[in-house]
Parts: C-alpha cells; sequence; structure tokens
C-alpha cells in the first residue's frame, strides 16, 4: 500500500514538474528574451522558477538538483538562532534550495552552499570553513584575512549568512572553490550580486575545473532569488579575472576591448553604490580612490587602508594571465599592481540571454585565439 502511494505522489510531482516546464517555456521566456530587465514578466517568471525548483526538488536523486546530501541534510535545520535574529539580512530571501551537489567531469564532485551561515550548524560550518581555508592556503603565499577567512567564529558565520560558496571535491579532499556575495540596493529592493574569489589548488589548475564551478555557482541564485537576471559586480587585479566577467557576462563596462559605454544610471551608480557601503565585503581599502572615469580603484589592495595585501607581488606581475592578450596588455597599461590597484567592473546577468548567447560567445572567443596565434 506504501508504495502505492509512494508511485501515485511520485507521478504527480512529475506531472506537476513537465506542466510548469511547459508554462516557464512556452508563455514566459518569450516575454524576458527581448523584454527589459525587472519588469512584471520577470517577477512573474521568478515565481514560475520558484515553483519549478519546488517541485524538482524531490526528484534531485535523478536530475541532481538537490537541497542538500540525501542523507545528511535531508532535514535541514531551521534558521540559526544567530543569524535568524540578524537585522541586516532581512532584504535576502532565505533560500529555498540550501545546497545543490553534482557531478562534474572525471572524479569531481561540485557542492554548492547558499547562505550556509543561516541554517548550518556548529559542526558543519567549521567544515566548510575548513575546506575553503584549506584551499586558499595551497592557492596564495598567504591567506587573506577578510570575509569567510576571519579567524573569529561569529564573524565567519556573519560572512557566510549573505555568500552563496561553490567547493569541488576530489573525494573528501577540497581542491578548488568559488564564492559570491550577495549584496543590497540603495533601497534594499533589489540583490547585487558580487563576484569573490575564485581559488584552484596549484596541483588541480588546468583540469577544466573553473568553468563548471562558476556556472553552478552562477546559476543558483536565480532560483533562490526568484528571478531570470540579476545585477553583476566584479573587482579584480589579474587579467584572469577581468578577461573571465569581460567575455562571460553581458551589457560589462569597462571592458577589455574598450568599446563598452558607461551607463551613468546603470553602471556608475551601482559601482559608487557598492564602493560607498560595501568595502569590507572584499577587502577593498577604506583609503582607496575610485577613479570614476576608468573604474579602477586606486589602491585597493593597499595594507595601510586596510586593503588584502596578500593579492600584491612586489615584482608588479599580475597573479594570473587571460587567454586574449588584448586583456593582458590593457589591464597592465590601467593597473599600477605594485600599488595594489584594482579594476572594477559592473554587468548582468540574464538567464535566457546567456543560452542563446553561449555558442556565440565560444565562437567569438575561437576566433580571437586563432587570430591571436596567426599574429604571433
Amino acid at each position: 500500500m506504501a508504495s502505492a502511494i509512494s508511485a501515485v505522489v511520485g507521478g504527480i510531482r512529475i506531472a506537476i514538474t513537465a506542466v510548469l516546464s511547459l508554462l516557464l517555456s512556452i508563455f514566459i521566456l518569450p516575454l524576458l528574451v527581448f523584454g527589459p530587465h525587472f519588469t512584471p514578466a520577470a517577477a512573474i517568471n521568478g515565481f514560475f522558477l520558484r515553483m519549478f525548483a519546488l517541485a524538482v526538488m524531490p526528484l534531485s536523486d535523478k536530475f541532481g538538483f538537490a537541497t542538500g546530501d540525501l542523507e545528511e541534510y535531508r532535514e535541514p535545520p531551521p534558521l540559526h538562532e544567530k543569524c535568524a535574529k540578524e537585522r541586516s539580512k532581512e532584504w535576502l530571501r532565505a533560500p529555498v534550495i540550501r545546497t545543490w551537489f553534482s557531478r562534474l567531469h572525471k572524479q569531481f564532485v561540485a557542492k554548492t552552499f547558499d547562505q550556509a551561515g543561516r541554517w548550518m550548524t556548529d559542526e558543519q560550518l567549521r567544515g566548510l570553513h575548513s575546506d575553503l581555508k584549506s584551499v586558499a592556503e595551497d592557492s596564495l603565499d598567504e591567506c587573506p584575512t577578510y570575509g569567510v577567512f576571519c579567524s573569529d567564529f561569529d564573524d565567519v558565520r556573519s560572512a557566510l549568512s549573505n555568500r552563496l560558496c561553490t567547493i569541488v571535491y576530489d573525494g573528501n579532499k577540497a581542491v578548488a572553490f568559488t564564492a559570491i556575495v550577495f549584496l543590497p540596493s540603495r533601497d534594499g529592493d533589489q540583490v547585487y550580486v558580487h563576484l569573490g574569489l575564485t581559488m584552484i589548488r596549484k596541483a588541480y589548475r588546468g583540469q577544466r575545473i573553473q568553468t563548471p564551478m562558476m556556472t553552478q555557482c552562477m546559476t543558483l541564485p536565480l532560483v533562490n532569488l526568484g528571478v531570470l537576471g540579476y545585477p553583476l559586480t566584479s573587482i579584480a587585479a589579474s587579467p584572469a579575472g577581468v578577461g573571465s566577467v569581460s567575455d562571460q557576462f553581458d551589457n560589462v563596462y569597462p571592458h577589455y576591448d574598450e568599446k563598452a559605454e558607461c551607463k551613468p544610471d546603470y553602471h556608475l551608480r551601482i559601482a559608487r553604490h557598492i564602493l560607498a557601503n560595501f568595502r569590507q565585503e572584499f577587502g577593498s581599502a577604506h583609503s582607496a580612490v575610485f577613479d570614476e572615469s576608468t573604474f579602477v580603484v586606486r589602491g585597493s589592495n593597499d595594507p595601510s587602508g586596510g586593503g588584502a595585501f596578500q593579492f600584491i607581488k612586489e615584482d608588479g606581475e599580475p597573479v594570473s594571465r587571460y587567454k586574449v592578450n588584448k586583456c593582458n596588455e590593457f589591464c597592465k597599461r590601467v593597473l599600477d599592481l605594485k600599488k595594489g590597484d584594482e579594476l572594477f567592473q559592473v554587468a548582468h546577468v540574464h538567464l535566457i540571454r546567456r543560452m542563446l548567447n553561449d555558442k556565440k560567445r565560444r565562437n567569438k572567443m575561437r576566433k580571437l585565439i586563432k587570430q591571436q596565434e596567426k599574429e604571433s
């Protein structure tokens, strides 16, 4: 009898998933492919995305779209007391899907944790913190001391209460991670996503880990925020970081090809707001100066102003270069790495546009690299 009921319930869930998928693809998505950002249609689509997620979650063992580990997190604990009382996080809704585990190529498994500081137990959070720190220590000569790398455990919980982290494991060993930070708009009615650190153990670099890890990290917020797209910001000193943002997202400024136009009501407004209020979230010195004409943050990593000095190299060379030489030359021209300069970029993530333009982006990149090889 129990098995029959389970089969019926499973059938109903599959039917709900199919219906919601049909509605999403036929009626909602076409409106958003050509429509502006943050329209009533986007709000409707956000509702369907969340309903779709709820329908799919029970089928996570088939779809790899999970609320957590099937054994350990099937019944996740309520929001942690400390963060449930934290009024500053009221602008950020609690995640529908707290964890998402998926298998990558080879032996790698990616595990994404959304706002872990709000719901993990102390033991779970210490384990997550240990994994992040072990990767950072292997990636850099010296580990940063801000955000998730704070020594005080309460600060770690607070930092992870508005962050989403994706960690790649080889067995039980954490080998790479990337993180994003959720930040409120001036009115608190919109969530901005800031690209945090991406680190890979030295022995695991060059194994095609970064792209699938980043994709998983950037996808889950679409469901948990209930939106089809969101504003995205990034600050970086390395050409690899600047180039990746330039080529992977929409409406990017500044772009290394120097053809992008700054829109004061979007790019400049968001940059001013983030740098005026949230520098501590990404280790930018309070004494750093934002050059609005170039979007260069002068002295961002300056240790005397509280910057993340761990990213300054004495020889003035970048930590990592980009596959497009034009980007490397652009960064060398606009950034003084010995003084800790970084480039602030503002972009936009849009699920449907990204899907439609993905092949076009890849073809463009191949042409750039081929042209570069011919010229060299």
